[in-house]
């Protein structure tokens, strides 16, 4: 089992689909998990096997997924078919960052996620502030 921390509410309550707004649970997926993944260009690009595999593992058990990465990373050969991508900075504009973020969530928040897994250290204050403006748990590994 993965040992990770895990801040606002808790990682089974996320399994369930359970959350403050919906406490019966019942996101849509097999067993209610909507997982979105952070990771920094540190993250891509040494780890991109790692990614590669875990992704394709999420795909595999039909676990919807998506992956907040850096604007320039390359996702052709990492992410399979099926994952949602979204690009942090959303824009390669000279946008304010709050501009960015406020595109960010209006991203994640249509794919509904059950728990935010912020992959690095680097983008936990990003994950926190997600977590925060969605009401969703995430996980820091």
């Amino acid at each position: 089992m993965l040992l990770c921390l895990v801040c606002r509410g808790g990682f089974e309550s996320a399994l369930v689909g359970k959350s403050p707004n919906n406490p019966a649970g019942g996101t849509s997926g097999p067993g209610g998990l909507r997982v979105a993944l952070i990771c920094s260009e540190d993250t891509f690009s040494h780890y991109a096997v790692l990614l590669q595999h875990l992704l394709a593992g999420l795909v595999d058990q039909a676990v919807p997924a998506a992956l907040v990465c850096p604007h320039k990373a390359r996702t052709d050969s990492v992410v399979p078919p099926g994952v949602e991508i979204t690009r942090q900075p959303a824009l390669e504009l000279p946008l304010p960052v709050v501009s960015s973020r406020v595109v960010l969530v209006d991203k994640l928040s249509r794919f509904r996620p059950a728990v935010l897994h912020c992959l690095c250290q680097r983008r936990a204050h990003l994950a926190r502030l997600l977590s925060r403006r969605m009401d969703v748990p995430y996980v820091l590994t």
